[in-house]
């Protein structure tokens, strides 16, 4: 696995050696990063259920200023504390070794860019989801980023709104932003 764009582009990141965390294809990191550049200029992003945080790595390689990444498994807790280790950008991080919905509570300022890749078909969406709208973790202009299984469905809440849709193999690929209600 490798960052495909920005400062760090080429260089490689260790993969987690599990059956239930997947490696993000460059195909569908390329298509991300396209739809969010302008969001990730400067910005703040959450990398959620992080894995070997090869999505907030690559925000932080495009030019993202920070990003807080948030993994409870172990062991892809220390691939993610290792990969940015390598990269030297501890100055640029903050590591949660904790739940995701957890951790949510925590947070008291918004994020630019909001990383959701949780396992898929898993309830772990329709959970985090109210709780970021309910504590407004996303800035104004800021954008979701949603990978889920190509067929999942999960409730989006009324505080959101789908701007993007698209299916890339196995994987769809939805950014939201803030409903004109919100």
């Amino acid at each position: 696995m490798r960052i495909i764009g920005g400062r760090h582009k080429r260089r490689t990141l260790k993969e987690v050696p599990s059956h239930t965390t997947r490696s993000t294809k460059d195909r569908v990191k390329e298509t991300i990063f396209n739809m969010i550049a302008p969001a990730l200029h400067g910005g703040r992003v959450l990398d959620l259920f992080a894995g070997s945080g090869a999505l907030g790595i690559e925000a932080i390689s495009r030019g993202a200023t920070f990003a807080d990444f948030v993994e409870k498994d172990k062991t892809a807790f220390n691939v993610l504390k290792d990969n940015i280790m390598r990269l030297e950008m501890e100055n640029e991080v903050m590591l949660h070794f904790k739940d995701a919905l957890a951790t949510l509570q925590s947070f008291k300022e918004p994020f630019d860019v909001i990383l959701l890749d949780p396992p898929y078909e898993s309830d772990l969406l329709a959970a985090v989801l109210p709780k970021i709208a309910e504590n407004r973790l996303l800035s104004e202009d800021g954008v979701i980023v949603i990978l889920c299984g190509k067929n999942e469905s999960f409730p989006i809440p009324d505080a959101f709104q789908i701007k993007k849709d698209k299916t890339i193999g196995i994987t769809d690929l939805k950014l939201l932003t803030w409903s004109d209600q919100s």
